[in-house]
């Protein structure tokens, strides 16, 4: 069976960018073996998607027209 390494919960800035797996240290293995800068990712909140959002504003508009 083969085990790989669990992926960091935020990948840091250059491995996000880059779009390579990030080890979570810091600096990470990635950023030390390639000489690149190792800034920490944020955890951003994302947002809602359109079917939470659209919905209530749909009918907001609609009682509007009435």
């Amino acid at each position: 069976m083969v085990t790989t390494n669990p992926r960091a919960a935020n990948a840091c800035e250059s491995c996000r960018r880059r779009k390579v797996k990030c080890s979570g240290d810091q600096p990470c293995r990635s950023c030390v073996r390639h000489n690149w800068e190792c800034v920490p990712g944020h955890a951003g909140r994302r947002k809602y998607s359109e079917a939470y959002v659209l919905p209530p504003l749909l009918s907001q508009t609609m009682r509007s027209f009435r």
